[in-house]
């Protein structure tokens, strides 16, 4: 352990002891003062306040979580609380991890059958990276072969504690997308997370739902959730699947989703549930004269999303069976034009799409082009198996120019 530096007051008046403790290791600093009373009745009840420094090169609490060598984010913490036998209360206090500022209020109740905690948090931003540093780490290695955790999910407090947690940040930073204005509301009871309110924006739109996760005694968690993500944007939802495209619009999912596992790989792949989408697309405006097919085979999605007509409906329902989205019926209609996605339209676990996109001019049955999309999420290969010599003379005004594109040849 480092150098214990320590400096204490202590006053008796009238059976109320006051203090001042302050206590340095290092950089690091803990700063009590306040008072006891009522130790002669036996039910002593202490009000303090406190000041908490611990910067991002001290060393102590790597020390104390048995995590030497590692470097913390810096924290600090300042505010008043009152602590008894029953409860330790926690008044008007401010966290501070690394750049980010919480305002934070609760308790921490010890008097049921589980240690309760009531916990109240607000501020303007959090990184989740800064959180996570604190959290015990992984047990397990993820296999070279999976770009998903294998470890076990750092969630035993949900069978050990009770109480509840509201949380309202501006902006909460993760490794995949920001949320802004997040609102959650969630108990904590027999081991199961009920989720009262979640809600935030992302991906352009509103997420809102409602749900739980569950722990069981085996090291399992449960999850059940229900909710909508309502006018998000057409690009940030195609892109992940099919790379960047040129698509505009707003699109809305209801969902529901089940999934079960004690790690982020194993709920991936037991990930069941249905999305209902539908929305509206546009398509940006680009050079008026349309390129003439060039060659079959290898494309890119802007070929593909350019022949739809537009504005374009966009509907169908997504079915999720062991974390792989599937589709019959997908589509986006224009005027004169449909496009019908068939297949697996992502298999989250791996991380590939295997899908055919179908073309279909008005009142035809017969789709006269087919697409084949196969490949990693994000960056697959399209491939042409058929384009009809009837579509190549009525390609659309709002194509990009042939060199931009890489029109299909006709056959």
């Amino acid at each position: 352990m480092p150098e214990l530096h320590a400096a204490s007051n202590f006053s008796l008046e009238e059976g109320t002891w006051q203090y001042d403790t302050r206590l340095e290791s290092e950089s690091a600093r803990l700063h009590l003062e306040g008072t006891t009373e009522d130790i002669d009745i036996g039910y002593p009840v202490t009000a303090f306040r406190f000041e908490f420094m611990h910067p991002e090169n001290a060393a102590v609490l790597p020390r104390l979580m048995d995590r030497n060598g590692e470097q913390l984010p810096g924290v600090e913490a300042r505010g008043q609380a009152e602590a008894s036998p029953r409860a330790i209360e926690l008044g008007e206090s401010e966290l501070l991890l690394s750049e980010d500022s919480l305002d934070m209020g609760g308790e921490l109740v010890f008097s049921g059958r589980r240690p309760e905690i009531n916990l109240s948090l607000q501020g303007d931003r959090l990184d989740l990276a800064s959180l996570q540093a604190f959290l015990p780490p992984a047990r397990a290695e993820a296999p070279e072969s999976s770009e998903w955790p294998e470890a076990p999910l750092p969630l035993g407090f949900l069978r050990g504690y009770q109480g509840r947690l509201d949380l309202n940040l501006q902006r909460l930073e993760t490794s995949w997308q920001p949320l802004e204005n997040l609102g959650l509301s969630a108990g904590l009871a027999d081991n199961r997370l009920q989720f009262e309110e979640l809600s935030a924006e992302v991906l352009g739109g509103r997420f809102s739902a409602t749900g739980s996760l569950l722990a069981d005694s085996t090291g399992n968690y449960g999850v059940d959730l229900d909710g909508n993500l309502a006018e998000a944007s057409a690009g940030s939802l195609s892109s992940p699947l099919f790379g960047s495209t040129p698509l505009e619009g707003r699109l809305d999912l209801p969902f529901s989703l089940s999934t079960d596992g004690e790690s982020i790989t194993r709920m991936l792949r037991n990930l069941e549930g249905s999305v209902d989408l539908s929305g509206r697309l546009q398509f940006p405006a680009g050079d008026q004269e349309a390129g003439m097919p060039t060659g079959v085979g290898e494309t890119t999605p802007d070929t593909l999303f350019a022949l739809l007509d537009y504005p374009a409906e966009a509907a169908g329902n997504l079915q999720i069976e062991s974390g792989r989205l599937t589709s019959q019926d997908l589509k986006l209609s224009g005027a004169r034009r449909q496009l019908v996605f068939r297949g697996m339209l992502a298999d989250l676990p791996r991380r590939q799409i295997r899908t055919t996109a179908e073309l279909f001019e008005e009142n035809q049955d017969t789709p006269q082009a087919i697409m084949d999309i196969v490949g990693p999420l994000g960056d697959p290969a399209f491939r042409w198996q058929r384009f009809g010599r009837s579509l190549s003379q009525s390609i659309p005004q709002n194509a990009q120019a042939s060199e931009q594109t890489g029109w299909p040849a006709t056959q």
